[in-house]
């Protein structure tokens, strides 16, 4: 009935040429403080009766009990079954970030998220002993931009940084960008129109410069 009566909303919000919707998306942290966030001024200038709930979660919230609307994830979907429909949407890049006179040493990740793509490319390169250790990308950024070594960081976080410049190191390797939402959600013009500014992001940082 929650779901009708908000389909029936967006209906007459269409009706006048406005979306008048709230849409809760998830991802993980680093995703939605240092790249979704300084953008989203453009799609809610374009729906001004959009209201976005940005819900920055490094866990699987449950899109069944409408803990969100949409969910970003860096890996194909393994769980969910028939109710959650999901949709690759871009790749994401990685690089070796630094400062420029950074001593050449890995910023690590705590041996439980040893599972990480980004971990096990740190790993291979003898970085399991570094000196600092973290359990998330935004404090990787964060120790990368102190000066205390080299970070694994998303490109188009670490590029758009001023404190940081590419690491002329191995390439770690990219991840798959999916985009979930609950079958329930189809026709609802607000999650449609996020879900559709998602996937026109540049994931890979192809429009970016500077070496990246």
């Amino acid at each position: 009935m929650e779901t009708e009566a908000r389909k029936a909303h967006e209906a007459l919000g269409r009706s006048v040429a406005r979306i008048e919707a709230v849409v809760r998306l998830t991802a993980v942290p680093v995703l939605t403080d240092r790249f979704l966030a300084p953008r989203i001024g453009t799609l809610l200038a374009a729906h001004p009766g959009l209201r976005v709930e940005l819900v920055a979660d490094a866990r699987d919230l449950n899109l069944t009990l409408r803990e969100a609307d949409l969910a970003i994830r860096l890996a194909r979907p393994t769980a969910g079954g028939a109710q959650v429909t999901a949709r690759r949407i871009g790749d994401l890049t990685y690089g070796v970030f630094g400062t420029p006179d950074a001593p050449a040493r890995w910023i690590s990740y705590d041996p439980s998220l040893a599972h990480l793509p980004p971990a096990g490319f740190i790993a291979a390169q003898g970085g399991t002993s570094a000196a600092v250790a973290v359990t998330d990308a935004n404090t990787a950024q964060e120790a990368a931009a102190a000066g205390l070594g080299w970070a694994v960081l998303p490109v188009i976080v670490g590029a758009a940084d001023p404190r940081l410049v590419r690491i002329a190191a191995a390439r770690p390797p990219a991840r798959e960008v999916w985009l979930l939402s609950h079958v329930s959600q189809k026709g609802l013009a607000g999650v449609a129109a996020v879900a559709d500014w998602l996937a026109g992001l540049d994931w890979s940082a192809r429009q970016m410069t500077s070496g990246a």
